[in-house]
């Protein structure tokens, strides 16, 4: 078996600048602690008192937005920001940033249809095989009855 303990804390800001224009700002603390009694040789990353534990901190800052050009055609936007901070070499040292964005448009009442793009990347700051940069697009259709 294992336990696993994870504290968060998180502030979060909603505000309109404009009247077309709706942000919603986010702030999240994570601290995460994982023991597991298993032994034991484990790779590189074991930074607890047992081969394969694991602990981190790690901070968010996230801003979202929804502009709307007229009744029937929004646009979203996001944007993530996630870095771990502390002393454990593994677990506190990684970055990953997301970029989104949505054209939306409602066709009739109760039909929306989107498309969008977004971008991912993660970095180890080590150099290590698993950094990665990501690239998606989705279309979307949402009907409501």
């Amino acid at each position: 078996t294992q336990n696993i303990e994870i504290h968060r804390g998180a502030g979060s800001l909603s505000f309109s600048p404009m009247q077309k224009l709706f942000l919603v700002s986010m702030f999240m603390l994570d601290n995460y602690t994982l023991h597991t009694p298993a032994t034991g040789i484990a790779a590189g990353h074991a930074q607890g008192t047992a081969p394969f534990d694991f602990r981190g901190t790690s901070y968010s800052l996230l801003l979202d937005g929804t502009y709307y050009f007229n009744d029937r055609t929004s646009s979203t936007f996001g944007f993530q920001h996630t870095e771990a901070i502390g002393t454990s070499d593994f677990a506190g040292n990684y970055a990953f940033d997301t970029v989104k964005m949505m054209l939306k448009y409602k066709q009739t009442e109760n039909q929306t249809v989107g498309i969008g793009y977004q971008f991912l990347n993660f970095n180890s700051h080590t150099g290590s095989f698993d950094d990665y940069r990501g690239h998606g697009l989705t279309a979307t259709y949402s009907f409501t009855f």
